[in-house]
């Protein structure tokens, strides 16, 4: 999956358009009772969190840096 589009600003329409189809796909496919595992440095995967949650973070926070998962 192409990961070009983590270090856009995140108020833009495309990163917005890019987090959400990178969402559907981590939630088909990786998710543990609707949760998972996210990419936020405040949380330093360790977490467990919902589609929201893990939306709502993303935006107000950047993915890891090297974040290549």
């Amino acid at each position: 999956m192409d990961k070009s589009w983590i270090n856009m600003p995140r108020n833009t329409c495309q990163y917005m358009d890019k987090l959400n189809k990178f969402l559907d796909f981590v939630f088909a496919n990786n998710s543990v009772e609707g949760k998972i595992i996210f990419p936020c440095p405040k949380c330093n995967l360790k977490k467990w969190q919902t589609r929201e949650a893990t939306h709502e973070h993303l935006i107000l926070h950047p993915f890891l840096k090297g974040y290549t998962f």
